[in-house]
């Protein structure tokens, strides 16, 4: 998932880009309410609301933050500005340092009307698939790799929720 939203976020040209999966629903205004949210609070990164997520229904979190272009400007990963994610997490744990990241740098606003639904089998909204399982096996060794890497973005704390 880093690797490839890495690889592509250097060539989008549109004011807002979502850090997307393939296991998303996306409900009606879920964009318009991104573009309003960041424009009220200047924020350039907003959490999209999942509609499962424990954190994210609280407006602590975002599983698919939405990512304005002027982010590029902040910095991007914690200790290489040359990426927006960081790749070293299997699967798990890279929205966590992505958005606490963006809380840290007080960027981060919460737009729980922006529904985008995460059709996931830890919700029952999908099957485990290969895919799945595969994210599955690191989940152990990416909690590690961010226990040791959460000093980077110091004390986060939540922004404004719209």
């Amino acid at each position: 998932w880093a690797r490839k939203l890495n690889a592509v976020y250097p060539t989008v040209a549109e004011e807002w880009s979502l850090f997307a999966a393939d296991d998303l629903r996306f409900h009606p205004g879920w964009a318009d309410e991104v573009a309003r949210v960041g424009e009220r609070t200047n924020c350039c990164v907003v959490g999209t609301n999942d509609l499962h997520n424990v954190r994210v229904k609280a407006g602590r979190h975002s599983t698919h933050p939405a990512v304005n272009r002027g982010y590029k400007e902040c910095g991007g990963v914690i200790d290489d500005p040359t990426r927006m994610l960081f790749e070293g997490y299997g699967h798990w744990w890279t929205d966590d340092e992505f958005v606490q990241t963006a809380m840290w740098r007080r960027t981060w606003a919460f737009a729980k009307a922006a529904h985008v639904e995460h059709l996931h089998p830890e919700y029952g909204d999908a099957e485990w698939d290969d895919t799945y399982l595969r994210g599955r096996a690191t989940m152990w060794d990416d909690q590690a790799v961010y226990a040791s890497r959460k000093h980077l973005w110091g004390r986060w704390s939540v922004r404004r929720t719209a």
